[in-house]
């Protein structure tokens, strides 16, 4: 009986000592949750973007990602990958880096890059965060959308007094062009149409060529890069604007035998986003025709017809 209390005891120990200790908890072999946070963003034509993959955990040793790469930019010319996404050990976060050249190309902002994550051992990705679309732009400092709205034949009116004197107030020497986002520099406006067969008023040429035989069906005026936003300090909303300097052409019918007129144009002025104003002093080289080589007019923009 002695000897049978006496193991008792020691099972009835034993179970107490296993009680006290404490459970080691189970390995976690449950794979990796990984996927991007931005899958629609930007890359700045001339800038670098940093697109990122998170993890919930790190893994154990370093692990290259799988991806695959598609969209209709080119490769070496639309942009370039100077990193690929690797997650080092003890880290939670993997990215690629991306590189648009710069490039007068203005079709590049419809091309676009997709990259799509691959299988990889010990990760999953989450359901719909395993691709990312990467799109091109070349917003600047200044809210460009005041004056040329995301529309397709987006309005401009603008006002002149055909000469150096103040432009007056009401509609007198009142037009609208349609007016864009440039497609190839930052801060930049320009006058053009969608449809490739037909322009646009910019600047009232064609009232101001009318004289020579230019009509509204025969100008075909188009201003891709016309005005540049040039803030007078970084966050203003005001500043300098600047007529990039170029010759334009003003196009006459064909059953005249006229030649286009060749127009230069140039000048600067001054803009303002909480008004809507832009003034510009704009100068016209007209002597391709016979005029004089500085002919002065002034102009304003609104964000609002008057």
């Amino acid at each position: 009986m002695r000897n049978r209390a006496l193991i008792y005891l020691a099972v009835g120990s034993l179970f107490v000592l296993m009680s006290c200790q404490k459970e080691e908890p189970a390995p976690d072999t449950a794979p990796a949750q990984a996927g991007f946070v931005l899958t629609e963003t930007a890359v700045r034509i001339g800038d670098t973007l940093d697109l990122p993959v998170y993890f919930n955990k790190s893994l154990p040793e370093r692990t290259v990602l799988a991806y695959e790469l598609r969209g209709s930019a080119l490769p070496g010319s639309d942009y370039e990958i100077l990193q690929e996404p690797v997650l080092e050990a003890g880290e939670l976060e993997a990215s690629f880096r991306i590189y648009a050249p710069p490039s007068d190309d203005p079709q590049r902002l419809e091309r676009n890059i997709v990259l799509e994550l691959l299988p990889v051992e010990g990760i999953e990705y989450a359901a719909g965060l395993d691709t990312a679309e990467v799109l091109f732009t070349v917003q600047g400092q200044v809210d460009l959308r005041i004056w040329a709205p995301d529309i397709t034949f987006p309005q401009l009116f603008g006002y002149t007094s055909f000469g150096p004197e103040p432009v007056p107030p009401g509609r007198s020497g009142e037009f609208f062009a349609f007016a864009y986002p440039s497609r190839t520099q930052p801060d930049v406006i320009g006058f053009d149409n969608p449809n490739p067969n037909f322009g646009t008023n910019a600047f009232n040429m064609i009232r101001l060529y009318d004289d020579l035989g230019v009509t509204s069906a025969s100008a075909k005026i188009r201003i891709p890069n016309a005005l540049r936003f040039i803030p007078s300090e970084a966050g203003a909303t005001s500043g300098r604007v600047e007529v990039i300097e170029q010759t334009v052409t003003v196009g006459r019918p064909e059953s005249s035998g006229l030649p286009p007129l060749q127009v230069g144009i140039s000048g600067e002025g001054e803009y303002d986003e909480i008004t809507g104003i832009i003034q510009l002093d704009l100068v016209f080289d007209e002597s391709q025709f016979g005029g004089p080589e500085a002919v002065l007019r002034k102009y304003v923009f609104e964000e609002e017809r008057r």
